[in-house]
């Protein structure tokens, strides 16, 4: 008799502080979990779980957690491979997430050599940026391991149609089928009535080079904007960029669900001058809440406009003052084919049901 589906989300993390893979690992899993469907969540140990996980789970989730070993920044476990296959002989789906890391690896090998039937969630694995990082040992590790189990696994899984493209131009022939569907979007209710809009920009996200944030400090910086009462509001987490300085510039740190759900519904806009992106979970979270967006072409949001611009300095001052000078009305009225249908389109409960267990995977 055919199993039931039982699927295994694995990756190196699901923590808290885990980013945006971590995020999108538990969302989906606890949604599938909501519909049904019998999940186990498998991690490394050594930081407290994300709070999806941990706060009044469903019961048909199950988390495994595996001890790492030193150094953290490697993300090895010395028993994570030994316990595999009988943690797979369980269950009937592996789904991965992300990649270049022992567990992710380890899990891929174990599936293949059960036949259980593999998808893959990139999560920007493959972005060209990681490619320049310790270059040689990642194209080395490319080559021997990463490539090769990515080419055997049933389906993998792209945010975007730009991530989807990269990852066929990488893997040629060998590419297996690739699902495109959007992370999705959860953020606190609504309050009624809605909150005032200010007038500032907001930047979301890690405080990293890759992120574009020395172009938005000059681009602000050079627009004149603080001077007729704007601000710059830069909220996200260090992570190897200073943070910009300027006038009208107020740092807010790494922001709570709650605090991050008030600081995207009454900004004006959000701006994300990304150098690269597999996604860009901001853009959806803004649209969700009507706010509309500035992002520079590292960003894969076509359907921005003129307000996807060149990764410049110029561009993103231009579209700065471009954006400053609509009225409220005339941004909503911009934006307003991309806020219809935002909540829908990046609902969890229905992008849990398109990465479900299909005859294709």
């Amino acid at each position: 008799m055919k199993r039931a589906p039982h699927i295994l989300h694995l990756s190196a993390g699901c923590w808290a502080d885990g980013g945006g893979l971590s995020e999108a690992m538990a969302s989906l899993a606890v949604a599938q979990a909501k519909s049904g469907l019998r999940i186990t969540v498998a991690c490394l140990s050594g930081h407290p779980l994300h709070p999806l996980l941990t706060d009044n789970p469903p019961e048909t989730l199950t988390i495994r957690t595996f001890r790492p070993m030193p150094p953290a920044a490697l993300y090895l476990s010395p028993t994570l491979p030994f316990a595999l296959p009988r943690l797979m002989r369980t269950v009937t789906h592996v789904h991965l997430h992300g990649g270049w890391s022992q567990p992710v690896f380890a899990a891929a090998r174990a599936a293949g050599r059960l036949s259980l039937p593999l998808q893959w969630s990139l999560h920007g694995a493959l972005g060209e940026a990681l490619f320049t990082r310790h270059a040689a040992l990642r194209r080395w590790v490319w080559r021997r391991t990463f490539r090769p189990l990515l080419c055997r696994a049933a389906r993998l899984h792209a945010c975007s149609a730009a991530e989807a493209d990269r990852t066929r131009r990488l893997l040629g022939a060998d590419c297996p089928p690739i699902v495109t569907v959007p992370d999705g979007v959860t953020l606190p209710p609504d309050p009624a009535p809605p909150l005032p809009r200010r007038r500032t920009f907001l930047f979301l996200g890690r405080l990293h080079p890759l992120k574009g944030l020395d172009l938005l400090e000059a681009a602000w910086n050079a627009s004149g904007l603080a001077a007729q009462g704007w601000t710059l509001e830069i909220a996200g987490p260090p992570d190897g960029a200073p943070v910009p300085q300027g006038g009208g510039i107020i740092y807010l740190g790494l922001l709570g669900p709650e605090a991050k759900a008030r600081a995207l519904r009454t900004a004006a806009c959000l701006v994300l001058p990304s150098r690269g992106e597999n996604f860009g979970i901001a853009v959806a979270e803004a649209l969700c809440c009507r706010t509309p967006v500035i992002c520079a072409e590292g960003v894969p949001w076509p359907e921005l406009g003129d307000f996807r611009v060149a990764p410049t300095a110029e561009a993103l001052r231009d579209a700065l003052c471009r954006m400053a000078a609509l009225t409220s009305n005339a941004r909503e009225a911009r934006f307003a084919p991309l806020f219809d249908g935002a909540e829908a389109r990046f609902d969890w409960s229905r992008i849990a049901v398109r990465l479900a267990p299909s005859p294709s995977f």
